[in-house]
């Protein structure tokens, strides 16, 4: 009776110590699979440790821009963007500072700085450009534009000053007029910003009001104060990720 007991006992030991190193084995395995970290500096010669923005594009690439360059990343290896070469090199970037990267529906990124202007760099050629204005009037879209947003679907969006807000619509191959100047324009000053989600544009004023313009019914029927009595009034992407 004692060496039966004694058995089952023993039975009973090496099985939790056996369901027990499966889950670890297991955990570990899982965690080997799903998760590895390096860390990205300047030491692996990027052109400066001050990240400004960071995005990844639908080819892969990682994108880190500083205050001196702007960094792509392949996973392996970086290739270095900086104004300070001269044009003629391949890395050749028109000027540093870049603040938001996007990417539209024929894989152009859309490159921002609130000091310079608009950028885009073109994959096909491997090639920045400067003159913006060409790639727009391809596809009927207004020239010289103050902001350059993406929805959802990476339809293109932009704001010229003068026109208002115009959107590329990829798979109908038509633009079409989102909301015009004179609509845009109120007493609560010069649109600075504006973002796009789902049927809706989020337009942010100069004095920090936020309005909301539903695309369907051509209608505002949103108008928040929210940045109007805070100090961060340069982006609408904060208030878009509430």
């Amino acid at each position: 009776m004692y060496s039966n007991c004694l058995l089952l006992f023993m039975c009973k030991i090496k099985f939790y110590l056996l369901s027990f190193s499966l889950t670890i084995l297991c955990t570990l395995s899982f965690a080997e699979d799903r998760y590895f970290f390096r860390v990205l500096n300047n030491a692996e010669r990027m052109t400066s440790s001050q990240i400004e923005t960071i995005y990844k594009d639908s080819r892969g690439y990682l994108w880190i821009s500083t205050k001196s360059g702007l960094n792509r990343f392949d996973g392996v290896n970086y290739r270095c963007f900086q104004s300070t070469l001269l044009p003629s090199d391949a890395n050749y970037l028109p000027f540093d500072y870049i603040s938001k990267i996007i990417e539209d529906y024929s894989g152009i990124l859309w490159l921002y700085s609130a000091s310079n202007g608009i950028l885009a760099f073109d994959y096909r050629s491997d090639k920045f450009i400067s003159n913006i204005d060409s790639l727009l009037q391809e596809v009927g879209l207004p020239i010289a534009p103050k902001i350059i947003r993406v929805d959802d679907q990476k339809n293109l969006f932009v704001y010229n000053k003068n026109v208002g807000v115009w959107y590329f619509n990829a798979v109908r191959n038509s633009v079409v007029n989102v909301i015009s100047e004179p609509v845009i324009n109120s007493e609560d000053g010069e649109l600075i910003d504006f973002g796009v989600k789902g049927k809706y544009l989020w337009l942010l004023y100069s004095s920090g009001v936020v309005k909301r313009f539903d695309i369907v019914t051509n209608q505002f029927d949103i108008r928040n104060i929210y940045f109007k009595d805070t100090p961060q009034r340069s982006t609408i992407d904060v208030y878009l990720s509430f």
